[in-house]
């Protein structure tokens, strides 16, 4: 299937289709999306919405950013996405990239995309932990010291 997005025309196989049965937060009408690698902007992929051309949000892996990123997934949500194997998950998390001013971009650890990637059925899952933030800005992450096998703190 071909798809007209904003990001020009994209071919999408129904097999990959990613279904949010009750949308995403604020975006409740839509449902169909499909996740996609552009090679002008890898990392960040993008979530496409197959059925606004409106909508496409920027996301990104987010343990590329931070390394120790971790949240307990309720039984709620392992039924409501129907998940039978935990390693089969995808975890995807949207990103802002202010229009002028890229290297201000942030990553929003609050609300990860979680993905069946079995049945593709998906959602963005709202954390209750308040030390992560909606807006965690990427740059200050990958300037953080990092400790070396020995111990030692060296800059990434």
């Amino acid at each position: 299937m071909i798809f007209s997005t904003r990001l020009g025309k994209i071919e999408v196989d129904e097999a990959e289709v990613l279904t949010f049965e009750a949308g995403i937060p604020g975006f409740e009408p839509w449902h169909r999306y499909a996740l996609i690698m552009l090679p002008e902007t890898q990392p960040v992929q993008w979530l496409i919405s197959l059925e606004s051309m409106e909508i496409a949000f920027p996301v990104l892996d987010p343990w590329l950013v931070k390394k120790d990123y971790a949240f307990d997934i309720s039984q709620d949500v392992v039924d409501r996405l129907d998940i039978k194997n935990r390693e089969k998950i995808l975890v995807t998390n949207m990103v802002r990239i202010p229009q002028n001013n890229p290297q201000e971009m942030t990553i929003n650890l609050l609300a990860p995309i979680i993905v069946n990637t079995e049945n593709r059925k998906a959602m963005q899952l709202v954390l209750d932990r308040s030390d992560y933030s909606l807006r965690h800005m990427i740059r200050e992450e990958a300037n953080k010291p990092v400790a070396t096998n020995e111990g030692e703190i060296c800059s990434s």
